[in-house]
């Protein structure tokens, strides 16, 4: 069986920089966050990101520990032999995880972009304000939620 396991994501670093706000703690930028908001959200994106890091990584190894694994007397957790069919279906279900966590990944590596540019809590289509309320349950929110509802 012939298979292919990404790595963790084409020109993904570890290093994240710091967040340098330019105006004063207490201040409101023009999304209508504080700097002191801006800094939670860095912090809180920063740490997502190196979870789903993480994440993708035992994936990763769960994917390729599927496709090395071919003695058909090894055992499941249940203690019942794991066949091909289930092999594959383990390493099908682990690359659709990795999938989805790098979808989520490059969706916090653009919100760190935008917090870098002074543009985080803007709709990246109208630059309309991202209410705090959205961003505090989803930090990485690009958009309103009018352009929300219309994607």
């Amino acid at each position: 069986m012939s298979s292919y396991i990404p790595s963790l994501s084409p020109g993904v670093t570890e290093a994240i920089p710091p967040y340098r706000g330019r105006q004063s703690i207490g201040a409101v930028t023009r999304t209508g966050l504080t700097q002191t908001d801006l800094q939670k959200f860095h912090a809180e994106l920063t740490r997502s990101r190196r979870k789903l890091v993480e994440e993708i990584s035992e994936l990763q190894k769960l994917a390729m520990a599927s496709v090395e694994s071919q003695d058909p007397a090894v055992s499941g957790r249940l203690g019942v032999p794991v066949t091909a069919d289930a092999r594959l279906w383990a390493q099908l279900m682990a690359l659709r995880d990795i999938d989805n966590k790098r979808s989520l990944l490059r969706q916090i590596d653009a919100a760190l972009e935008r917090l870098a540019q002074n543009r985080y809590g803007l709709c990246i289509v109208d630059h309309a304000r991202i209410p705090k309320e959205i961003l505090d349950e989803m930090p990485w929110a690009s958009r309103c939620p009018g352009c929300a509802a219309k994607e």
